[in-house]
């Protein structure tokens, strides 16, 4: 990397790397991301939440719906200070196993409302994404009746395939809710990634199950403790969000 630079100074290599030192200059790699992002990506990125910001009361009419694997072993590294010459613990990596759920949430800033646990070896696909939306709307009209009676709905997910698909598109357009658009390759604005799985996380952290069944009385009693204010923190700090993503962009 030094050699031009070196043959044109006609000194060696290590030269110029101490003189780079002196002046306090530190040797990076460029960071792998999964797309790099167009300035349009960045406009959109920047784009919705300020534009939806300017309108009153949006918080109540948002319903955010994600989906994450969670696992039977939530086993995770740790760290501690130890004395000189003192060894690591160590923990075993988590192999691929099918001792996992796909589990999908819908929510708003009043609580949880529809949760769905997809059976072992089972992903979302348009048609499965699809039908769910048809629950969420049976259980927003259970759940939510006064608050929707005179607000129409303002649906955010991410953009995943199945979430974009043609015959998600249409079943959206026969719910007649109002769509929130989340921007392209930012998994990191939505606030069930950021906010409620992380939370869960830490909650099952250390965490071994032996049975299904277990495994989900976790998750119901976990997400049943959380409160109306919990919720509502979680959609406010999406602004906190962007306010750092838009610093970095």
């Amino acid at each position: 990397m030094f050699q031009h630079i070196a043959s044109e100074l006609d000194v060696c290599q290590k030269t110029i790397v101490n003189a780079l030192k002196r002046i306090d200059l530190t040797f990076k790699f460029n960071r792998w991301v999964p797309h790099e992002l167009t300035d349009e990506d960045k406009r959109k990125r920047k784009a919705p939440w300020f534009r939806d910001q300017r309108k009153e009361k949006i918080l109540d009419r948002i319903v955010t719906c994600d989906e994450k694997w969670v696992y039977y072993n939530n086993t995770s590294r740790k760290g501690g200070w130890l004395a000189p010459g003192e060894p690591a613990g160590s923990v075993a990596r988590r192999v691929l196993t099918n001792q996992k759920v796909f589990l999908c949430v819908c929510w708003d800033c009043r609580g949880i409302i529809y949760k769905e646990y997809l059976k072992s070896g089972q992903t979302v696909n348009s048609a499965i994404h699809s039908n769910m939306l048809i629950k969420v709307r049976d259980a927003i009209r259970e759940k939510r009746r006064n608050e929707f009676r005179r607000k129409v709905v303002l649906f955010h997910q991410y953009n995943a395939r199945p979430h974009v698909s043609m015959m998600t598109g249409w079943t959206l357009y026969k719910l007649e809710w109002d769509l929130m658009q989340h921007p392209p390759y930012s998994p990191d604005m939505a606030p069930s990634d950021f906010y409620l799985f992380s939370h869960l996380q830490l909650h099952l952290d250390g965490e071994i199950f032996n049975s299904n069944e277990e495994f989900i009385n976790v998750i119901v009693l976990f997400l049943d403790s959380l409160t109306p204010q919990f919720f509502a923190e979680g959609l406010k700090s999406r602004q906190n969000v962007m306010s750092k993503i838009n610093c970095a962009i």
